[in-house]
């Protein structure tokens, strides 16, 4: 979602600096004494980066390119003159003291524009990693080309007439965050596993995509997201893409995957409240707290690690500010019941913080962003949700998509059945969903009773000038009575 920025501006160098992460904090410790010799400051965060890439490739049975690549980022943000101000480099060797006079001038540029923000105190001496079997940070170029053609070759001996491509991903990022009396480390491991196939025929191009995200090293890529599954799964929705038939417009009973359902809690009812946005009044949530937007028994909850499954979606024990995450029931059992906040937001209504203040970098200060959102689980089975579905479609996955004030959505879904008599009969080209959230959440008749997460490293929320954050989106498979359904010829 792109917004015009408000509050904090970031004074950014324009190099990029090849770290290693012992440079960060020792570059923090020698800002942080800048920072205490500031006379004008009163409060600061210092905030660093280290963050490692690392991206492979094959096509068929041939890989086709490894690469590596690290960053860093260091900033401070200072309660000063009134205001608060941020100011971040991304060198390898940065001037220190402007950039402690860089935040404190903007701090100064604030303190006309907008109530003082008191600092929060949440920082605390503490290390948080989380554990995957072998890092990809730390694998070598043979262990990633295992992986990428191994799901390669899957989807090539799955259809033997197809190109196929697979490709691994991963971006492992430790960050510290201190106030000068204590620090948080964290140290957090996002890979995802693609493979595609593509195939013509008859005059048409049918592809296939199949991927798995999450904290996942090398030998965590097991059982449906080993690469043989993947490779697999991917030349299955190519054949299904030549045999799909174009989908009927109109009104109809939906079937939600857990991906497309989590999606749509993001995109369509997440953001609408994160409390920034409600604050500025540019969510049409603003003003309805405790009031029934859902039908009984429809929960979305944001959380800062995962449900169930603590591999999948992003882990974000604790937010950019030093605050530990909780879980928040932003709609429970239908009514609306939280707004996520940060710091600065939980302030301005003398609120506890969320655990929702989230930076794409270093460069950035904090604002509030969404962590893993879901929809809850109810206590049908899948197979029960889809004889409730009778007639109607079967959804999976989503494409594009942005959030709209009002709540309004459209999402081409990635694949699509046709669904009669509560039996997947026939797969549909292009079926894209259209409405409005809150009509959506009225019209749930089933919710299944298994969580699933999905994250992508090739992908992200983008929220004004930061994008794209890695975010987990998910839930159950979630039935509609009704839902306007379009597609492509």
């Amino acid at each position: 979602m792109l917004m015009p920025p408000d509050g904090d501006v970031a004074t950014m160098a324009s190099l990029t600096a090849v770290s290693t992460e012992n440079q960060v904090p020792n570059l923090m410790d020698r800002l942080v004494a800048h920072a205490v010799r500031a006379s004008v400051v009163d409060y600061f965060h210092v905030r660093g980066e280290a963050v490692v890439n690392v991206r492979a490739g094959a096509k068929g049975n041939a890989p086709i390119a490894a690469t590596r690549g690290r960053s860093q980022s260091l900033g401070i943000r200072v309660w000063a003159h009134g205001g608060v101000g941020y100011a971040a480099s991304t060198e390898a060797e940065p001037d220190l003291a402007r950039l402690v006079a860089a935040a404190a001038r903007s701090a100064r540029s604030h303190a006309r524009l907008a109530r003082a923000i008191p600092p929060p105190r949440a920082v605390r001496d503490e290390k948080l990693a989380t554990p995957v079997r072998d890092p990809l940070d730390e694998a070598d170029d043979a262990l990633l080309f295992d992986l990428v053609t191994r799901a390669a070759e899957a989807a090539s001996a799955a259809s033997a007439q197809a190109g196929t491509h697979a490709v691994i991903g991963a971006r492992i990022a430790t960050r510290w965050l201190t106030d000068g009396m204590a620090t948080t480390e964290t140290r957090a491991h996002l890979s995802t596993l693609l493979a595609m196939a593509q195939r013509r025929a008859d005059g048409r191009v049918g592809d296939g995509t199949a991927r798995w995200g999450g904290t996942r090293g090398a030998r965590d890529f097991v059982g449906p997201c080993a690469p043989e599954a993947l490779g697999a799964e991917a030349a299955k929705r190519l054949e299904e893409s030549l045999d799909a038939s174009p989908v009927k417009a109109g009104r109809m009973r939906v079937l939600c995957d857990p991906e497309l359902a989590g999606t749509l809690a993001h995109e369509s009812f997440g953001h609408l409240t994160e409390y920034d946005l409600v604050h500025s009044g540019w969510s049409t949530l603003h003003g309805h707290m405790g009031e029934r937007l859902g039908a009984p028994g429809v929960t979305i909850r944001d959380s800062p690690v995962t449900p169930q499954v603590e591999l999948d979606g992003v882990q974000v024990p604790v937010d950019d500010e030093g605050t530990r995450g909780r879980t928040v029931t932003m709609l429970d059992d239908g009514h609306l019941n939280a707004w996520l906040h940060s710091g600065d937001t939980a302030a301005l209504v003398d609120a506890e913080p969320t655990g929702n203040a989230r930076v794409l970098d270093a460069r950035f200060s904090p604002m509030v962003r969404m962590r893993n959102t879901y929809f809850a689980a109810g206590d049908a089975r899948f197979d029960e949700a889809l004889e409730q579905l009778g007639d109607g479609l079967y959804l999976c996955g989503a494409r594009g998509g942005a959030p709209n004030p009002d709540g309004g959505f459209m999402f081409t879904a990635l694949r699509g059945y046709r669904v009669e008599r509560g039996q997947v009969v026939a797969p549909v080209r292009g079926p894209a969903i259209h409405g409005g959230i809150l009509d959506f959440l009225q019209r749930v008749e089933c919710v299944t009773d298994t969580v699933e997460m999905h994250t992508n490293y090739f992908g992200g929320c983008g929220k004004r000038e930061q994008s794209f954050m890695h975010v987990g989106v998910g839930g159950p498979h979630v039935l509609v009575s009704e839902a306007l359904v379009g597609g492509v010829a």
